[in-house]
């Protein structure tokens, strides 16, 4: 399929500049670590494949489409009579997500643009997203534009995080990292970022304000798999998420680095299982039916 997409009815801009420009940039690691990611995450897939029961056909559009591999799935899914439109506000990750499409052969367009004010194109049966609704600076403005791009009767169930308290995988690196450097500035309560969707309550306050009344926000508890062990995961765990980033906020010397790296492997070795890394995580499935 043909790359991103590129029009005056696709914009990025204000009010989610910040974030184009943060994936346009930090977008490279996820790049770099695609196999990783891929695999860690595939049981939110599973999860989303299987309540959302997509069937041969169907019109999809995926939000936050990172590199393409939750778009991969729910191609299989829909077969070579359903079409998928997979949306990113990162140029290069989106880039990469076409080059996967292209190899696969699979019938997935990408679509360059910001979802909270894109103009989309409709007829879609469901949005779908892996973790890609979270960043939105209003995120009921957001929902309701996406909704726009649905028929009628269609449906919306995405996968966002549950708070750090209940995921480990947030949870231990964060406080490792703070540990050895100090903690990074303040964030307002639900601001855009990985835990912009934790809090259930203002989520469903966001989805009254979009306008929705039939709609689930059920927190679930999967586990994320790595076939690798903690040493493996803790060399992983400095390169992307929030250790990552606390490591570049404070420009952290070699030394700090390295001691972050040796207290995560440790932190690890509690969720491994007969070898492989196995974390339990609890997410937000968002499930919304369109008017």
């Amino acid at each position: 399929m043909a790359g991103p997409r590129k029009g005056d009815d696709v914009v990025i801009d204000d009010p989610n500049a910040r974030e184009a420009e943060y994936w346009a940039t930090s977008g490279r690691s996820w790049i770099e670590h695609e196999a990783f990611q891929d695999q860690l995450l595939r049981p939110v897939s599973d999860v989303l494949l299987g309540l959302t029961g997509f069937q041969a056909g169907q019109r999809v559009l995926d939000i936050g489409c990172g590199t393409g591999a939750h778009a991969l799935a729910v191609s299989e899914a829909v077969g070579p009579t359903g079409e998928v439109v997979a949306l990113d506000i990162s140029e290069p990750l989106l880039n990469r997500a076409a080059e996967r499409f292209t190899k696969a052969r699979a019938r997935v367009h990408t679509l360059l643009g910001d979802a909270q004010i894109a103009d989309l194109p409709n007829g879609h049966d469901v949005a779908t997203s892996r973790f890609g609704v979270m960043f939105f600076a209003d995120p009921a403005a957001a929902f309701a534009n996406i909704a726009r791009a649905l028929r009628p009767g269609g449906r919306m169930v995405f996968a966002a995080w549950a708070p750090v308290a209940a995921n480990p995988w947030w949870r231990l690196p964060l406080n490792i990292a703070k540990a050895r450097l100090g903690s990074p500035p303040p964030t307002p309560p639900n601001a855009p970022g990985p835990m912009g969707l934790a809090d259930i309550g203002f989520l469903e306050g966001q989805l009254i304000d979009a306008g929705f009344t039939e709609f689930a926000v059920t927190p679930t508890t999967i586990t994320l798999g790595y076939i690798g062990g903690p040493a493996e995961m803790a060399a992983l765990s400095i390169r992307i998420g929030p250790a990552a980033r606390l490591i570049r906020l404070f420009e952290a010397r070699q030394a700090d680095v390295d001691a972050i790296e040796e207290d995560l492997a440790r932190a690890y070795e509690d969720y491994v299982d007969d070898g492989v890394f196995a974390m339990p995580a609890t997410l937000n499935i968002i499930d919304v039916r369109v008017p």
